[in-house]
């Protein structure tokens, strides 16, 4: 393939030098004799696209050289193959399967791991596999036994729906990938607080069962929300990981972790609840990383610029309900270490994206954004 683009560049080349190279030469012999002013604005008088443009500027630099004009030209020809580039991978790169399928070798393969990239994507909403490929780099960042995991559910969920015939348009879509990693992601996580070692084969075979059965349960409930016109969003992968972190109490092979020690409440319990301004802004940033179960800046800011590609209101709307999450929590007085550890941050950003990726952005959208992410945290703390 980069055979024949090269050899088509140099078919463009030497046709262009041969069309042009007279019209450059009367235009810098009338420059020369003083008819002419400026190359560039006669040239620009033709009637040609603007990657023609481009590909004669480059072969007759040598006329424009020295002028402003040229410099401008070259600095806005970079400047629009930066804005191209971002065009191409924004939104939910629809022609990404077809130049898979039309350009790469193995094309069914390619086309699988796009759509579990896109899976990935869908956890918050965004169906654009570059935004799946930052997020699943944070994972590995924040833990590679936690993204491993994670990895397999995802692969064991996405199988699930093409093993059962399943909507080509939801596969495609990534929608049966996002349940099924959560599954692997909170598996791995309860199971060890190891980042990269402490693998269990009891837990893998885990994943793989109770991530087959979120997609199955992805179907299943979306039926029974038809017609209430909502997705089954999450609740699949709820679903699955409290029926698995129940059934261990009985499991003699998978020892998980406790989830929360047990323990009377304490209602005169002290703990500091003052925060500085750096700590918070820190914690708004993991709370958006919590989504996927990551602590660490570094995953957030990976998860937040993953969604950026896709979609800026998406990305602001996920920072904007965390920082609504965590400012909610520090005003009712909850434990300052857990606001900085973004825990009061991922319930309101994923569920003040949500609003903004269902709903068109409008006041209304806002204020019923701002008081959903306000009862996410109230429903949080009355669970604690």
């Amino acid at each position: 393939a980069d055979e024949a683009d090269a050899e088509r560049a140099a078919r463009r080349s030497t046709a262009y030098s041969t069309q042009y190279s007279q019209f450059f030469d009367q235009l810098g012999f009338d420059r020369r004799r003083g008819d002419l002013d400026d190359i560039e604005e006669a040239f620009a008088k033709r009637d040609l696209s603007f990657r023609v443009k481009e590909d004669i500027l480059v072969i007759f630099s040598v006329y424009f050289e020295g002028h402003v004009h040229f410099e401008e030209r070259q600095r806005e020809m970079q400047d629009s193959r930066f804005r191209t580039f971002l065009k191409t991978i924004n939104g939910t790169m629809p022609w990404i399967q077809g130049w898979i399928q039309n350009r790469m070798p193995l094309p069914g393969v390619f086309v699988f791991i796009e759509i579990c990239l896109r899976g990935i994507g869908q956890v918050v909403f965004q169906n654009n596999p570059v935004c799946g490929l930052l997020i699943l780099i944070g994972l590995f960042v924040q833990s590679t036994r936690i993204a491993i995991h994670g990895l397999i559910g995802l692969i064991s969920g996405t199988l699930t729906a093409y093993a059962l015939g399943f909507d080509k348009g939801l596969k495609r879509s990534g929608l049966f990938g996002y349940n099924s990693l959560l599954c692997g992601l909170a598996m791995a996580t309860f199971f060890s607080v190891e980042k990269h070692q402490g693998y269990d084969a009891a837990v893998a075979i885990a994943v793989i069962i109770f991530s087959c059965f979120s997609s199955v349960l992805f179907i299943f409930m979306g039926k029974l929300f038809v017609p209430y016109k909502s997705p089954p969003f999450t609740l699949p992968f709820n679903m699955s990981v409290l029926m698995y972190l129940l059934a261990t109490a009985n499991m003699s092979r998978v020892n998980t972790g406790s989830v929360r020690v047990p323990m009377l409440p304490e209602y005169d319990a002290e703990f500091e609840t003052t925060i500085t301004a750096s700590a918070f802004f820190a914690g708004c940033i993991r709370g958006v990383g919590q989504i996927f179960l990551a602590d660490s800046i570094a995953s957030g800011a990976l998860v937040l610029a993953g969604i950026a590609v896709c979609s800026r209101i998406g990305a602001t709307a996920a920072l904007g309900g965390s920082a609504l999450g965590s400012a909610v929590a520090l005003a009712s007085g909850v434990p300052g270490t857990a606001i900085e550890g973004g825990m009061y941050g991922f319930n309101a950003s994923l569920t003040v994206t949500a609003m903004y990726m269902f709903y068109t952005p409008s006041r209304g959208a806002f204020v019923l954004a701002t008081l959903a992410g306000i009862m996410t945290v109230l429903g949080q703390q009355s669970l604690d």
